[in-house]
């Protein structure tokens, strides 16, 4: 049970990172394509 509980916890943490990494590529790629239009 606890080991399983810290499995899902690390998916977790894993799925939150990526997500977020995609959103500061999306918000530096609109910075982007602001400061050259």
């Amino acid at each position: 049970m606890r080991t399983n509980h810290q499995k899902t916890s690390r998916v977790i943490m894993m799925s939150l990172a990526i997500l977020i990494e995609l959103l500061l590529q999306l918000l530096v790629g609109n910075i982007d394509h602001y400061s050259v239009g």
